[in-house]
């Protein structure tokens, strides 16, 4: 049997937890597209509060990875990547924007 050391173990957790990452920020990314471009064809209040479900769920997935990218970079398990963290802003500012316009959007609608 083959035994393990703490760090190989907690790598290997590392490099799981990197790819959940990666697939949830695609799959959101993806749904919220989709979501978005139902929503501006066919404008039914459904597909509105569906855009408002998808954008806050891309805003808590960039969120989280956002944060999870800057405390592994200070505890020294992951090399920080500006570029993936200018991109993880970018889907944060894109989320907020969608979610004050469909705020907006309602409001206005209410007068």
């Amino acid at each position: 049997m083959k035994s393990e050391s703490g760090p190989e173990v907690e790598s290997g957790f590392l490099r799981a937890f990197k790819l959940f990452q990666k697939i949830a920020e695609i799959a959101g990314v993806v749904l919220w597209l989709v979501v978005t471009v139902l929503m501006l064809i066919l404008g039914s209040e459904t597909w509105r509060s569906a855009f408002e479900i998808c954008s806050i769920g891309l805003l808590g997935i960039s969120l989280f990875n956002a944060i999870s990218m800057v405390a592994f970079s200070l505890l020294k398990r992951e090399r920080f990547h500006v570029g993936h963290f200018l991109i993880l802003v970018a889907l944060i500012l894109i989320a907020v924007i969608a979610l004050a316009l469909s705020l907006f959007v309602m409001g206005i609608r209410l007068h």
